[in-house]
């Protein structure tokens, strides 16, 4: 097996458990506010689309592990540090 198949392999058992909704969610380095819209899980993708502009890309499921951080309510700018990646848990 390759090296970087490895590192994936890696990346991928780290992030694999983190729950992904259909809702606000922000990216963790650039600071871009996204909404995912549909998820596929069967197929692996997932839509999201960026609240400025409104454009709508489709990006795997483990992106959106990897790189969103999904917040309560858009706030531009503003990161919410104690996010829940489950928020259907904290209602119960």
């Amino acid at each position: 097996m390759k090296e970087s198949q490895k590192r994936y392999l890696e990346e991928y058992e780290k992030y694999k458990d983190v729950k992904i909704s259909i809702g606000p969610c922000q990216h963790k380095t650039e600071h871009i506010d996204y909404e995912i819209v549909e998820i596929n899980e069967e197929e692996q993708w997932v839509i999201v689309k960026t609240t400025k502009s409104g454009f709508t890309k489709k990006r795997t499921l483990h992106w959106c592990r990897k790189n969103l951080v999904f917040t309560k309510s858009m706030f531009r700018g503003q990161l919410y540090t104690d996010w829940n990646p489950n928020p259907i848990e904290e209602n119960q």
